[in-house]
């Protein structure tokens, strides 16, 4: 009796859950039919393009981008002057990185294009413009992330309870102004959304607030990371499915340039990142900057009706003809007047800078430390600060010279203040001999130093075991970039006369040090100041220097000497030498922690700079200074490179050495 009576009170239950179930989804659907819709995309006009897409059935050519793009390309006009069918998926707010999850999940699977023409401009760059756009594309219902989301969608095509809970769990949206203001939503993307996906709102807004909405969503204009990022993954995928992409550059009233924080100039870093997005992609740009005015325009970023048309006419003759869309919108050569060298200088300068700023994104390194056209932003920071110097009229009287122990011990504030002679810190990260010789050799011509001081440790002579022919570390990330450098601009015949320096950074001519705008050289500043040295000595916490200190007896375990880099070291000293630059060569200051996971400890490291000693003396060094054991553990931040006090230390002991020697003169002109 009890079991039948427990079974009796489940069913009892289940009936009753089944029954208010059943009573609220009959609820929910007339609700649903009578209330305001709901919204289950990134936007109501959003929700209203996909019931075209689907109702469509497919599009030879689709429009991506923001709503200027939205308003700018006309699908009836476009399949009026090319005869090819058209569709416009841009997006309000249809930054990049909402772009990749709209085209690749939702508009490519509806439309089913062969072209994407992906219109683009400072908005879809902008640092300052689109994170919360894509917060708000991931949240909706339709284009939520995860399995959830997908077990609530596939639940929301049967049920209404399901699929009108947004607008259930906000009862105050079923009635008074709640629900005028979802209606209300609804009924202007109703208004707004023409044939094939247009935007036509040509209402016209050019006040203040709308101006200051738009500074907003450029200020501190840098190129965003994730957005150039999430463009080459887009397109990626697109030329997977055999889709080919077209980029497409959007004209912008004047009011819009002078919005951004550095004008034209933040606009020149926008074209250059497209350009060098489409070279490294293979894609054709299509520059349709030319030709319009504010007038053309109904505020800050979208054209009116005329100028919609006159673009979207623009681009069906441009796609139409790709020989003159190679061009732009340049006038013929034999009509073009030739650029001054300042506009030139400028132009390459740009160039430069964004390429790496792109190259920096794409490689995952948002700081922009990664450059393809240096060896590092340390050898690109120390080029350009040594070449401004010479543009100046000065020169550094002595040059240090080293890895990462140099980067961090060498004090040039320091050494003037005890010598009176001017310093520059040129020590570089991840250096070897090998590729140390090639950085003497450039950094020597512009410092036009008096003396190098070279800072040397056992491990600059640890063998590589990356070749079974040899022992020498590979030189291709020295060289590589070199070559590059060598051919950026070779093929343009007016920049012949320039060396690489010059396009780089400035005319050495107007002894003017040039812009600071290169997001590397921004990222380079924060750490080093223009004489080379630090500013910033971060130090490893405890648990990070246990860690540093298991790797670093997991290197030792392999070490021995390998020859080819002694005497590729020893060939750098004597090219110097040759130079009629006195070496003087610095056996860095080594922790005892340090020291402790090296096999054979002191003892060893004195047979090593031994060795290093005899082939320096041999190869024309005026000193060689033994500083490995003369600095406490607690002037160290790591392992092996000095904090501040620890520079200052260094470099105080250095300095001293060199006026004792007679190789600096204190107070000689």
């Amino acid at each position: 009796m009890g079991e039948r009576r427990i079974a009796r009170m489940v069913a009892q239950f289940l009936i009753g859950v089944l029954v208010v179930v059943a009573v609220a989804e009959v609820a929910a659907r007339i609700a649903e039919a009578a209330g305001p819709p709901a919204l289950r995309w990134y936007d109501a006009s959003t929700q209203l393009k996909v019931e075209q897409m689907d109702a469509l059935g497919g599009a030879e050519v689709v429009f991506a981008g923001t709503s200027m793009v939205w308003q700018g390309f006309d699908p009836v006009t476009y399949v009026e002057n090319s005869g090819r069918s058209a569709f416009n998926a841009g997006l309000a707010g249809g930054v990049p990185v909402v772009m990749e999850p709209w085209l690749l999940d939702e508009v490519i699977p509806r439309t089913h294009p062969d072209t994407v023409v992906w219109g683009l401009s400072s908005l879809d760059f902008s640092a300052s413009y689109g994170a919360d756009n894509l917060d708000r594309y991931l949240d909706a219902l339709e284009t939520r992330p995860g399995n959830l989301a997908a077990v609530e969608r596939s639940t929301a095509e049967l049920s209404a309870l399901v699929r009108y809970r947004t607008v259930l769990r906000e009862p105050s949206s079923l009635l008074g102004n709640e629900k005028r203001r979802i209606d209300d939503d609804f009924a202007a993307a109703e208004r707004i959304l023409g044939d094939n996906g247009v935007r036509r709102d040509f209402a016209e807004d050019t006040s203040e607030r709308r101006r200051e909405t738009l500074e907003a969503r450029v200020r501190d204009f840098t190129l965003d990371g994730d957005d150039i990022a999430a463009i080459y993954r887009t397109v990626r995928a697109m030329q997977a499915m055999g889709i080919e992409v077209v980029f497409a550059e959007m004209p912008v009233p004047d009011r819009f340039v002078l919005v951004h924080p550095s004008g034209d100039d933040d606009l020149a870093q926008v074209h250059e990142a497209t350009v060098a997005l489409a070279d490294r992609l293979g894609v054709e740009v299509i520059d349709l900057r030319a030709g319009f005015t504010d007038a053309d325009f109904v505020d800050f970023t979208h054209l009116n009706e005329t100028g919609s048309q006159a673009l979207t006419a623009a681009l069906a003759a441009r796609m139409r003809s790709p020989a003159t869309a190679a061009d732009g919108n340049a006038p013929p050569p034999d009509s073009a007047e030739a650029p001054d060298r300042e506009a030139l200088l400028v132009t390459t300068q740009n160039a430069l800078a964004v390429n790496d700023a792109v190259f920096g994104a794409l490689s995952g390194n948002s700081n922009t430390a990664s450059t393809e056209l240096w060896y590092s932003a340390l050898h690109y920071g120390r080029t350009r600060d040594m070449a401004v110097s010479r543009a100046g009229g000065e020169r550094q009287e002595v040059l240090f010279i080293g890895s990462s122990m140099t980067v961090s011990g060498a004090n040039p504030p320091v050494f003037t203040e005890v010598t009176g002679a001017t310093a520059f810190n040129a020590g570089l990260r991840r250096i070897s001999p090998e590729i140390l010789d090639g950085w003497v050799r450039e950094a020597v011509p512009l410092a036009d130093p008096d003396v190098v001081v070279w800072g040397i440790a056992p491990q600059q002579f640890d063998a590589e075991t990356v070749d079974p022919n040899s022992c020498a570390g590979r030189d291709a990330d020295w060289y590589d970039p070199l070559a590059l450098r060598a051919a950026a601009f070779g093929g343009v015949d007016v920049l012949a006369d320039f060396d690489f320096l010059s396009m780089s950074f400035g005319d050495p001519s107007t002894r003017e040090p040039p812009d600071a705008k290169s997001p590397l050289h921004r990222y380079y500043r924060r750490t080093f100041t223009e004489d080379g040295g630090r500013q910033r000595w971060p130090s490893l916490t405890d648990e990070e220097m246990e860690t540093a200190y298991g790797a670093l007896v997991t290197r030792f375990e392999r070490y021995y000497v390998c020859e080819e880099r002694v005497l590729q070291w020893a060939e750098s000293l004597r090219w110097l030498d040759a130079q009629g630059v006195d070496v003087v060569v610095v056996a860095m200051p080594l922790s005892d922690r340090g020291v402790s996971a090296f096999p054979g400890g002191r003892d060893r490291v004195a047979e090593i700079l031994a060795r290093a000693e005899t082939e320096a003396t041999a190869a024309g060094a005026k000193l060689f200074l033994d500083l490995s054991d003369t600095i406490p553990d607690e002037r160290f931040r790591d392992l092996s490179h000095l904090n501040k006090r620890g520079s200052e230390k260094y470099t105080t002991r250095v300095a001293n050495e060199l006026v004792k020697r007679g190789l600096i003169v204190v107070g000689s002109e």
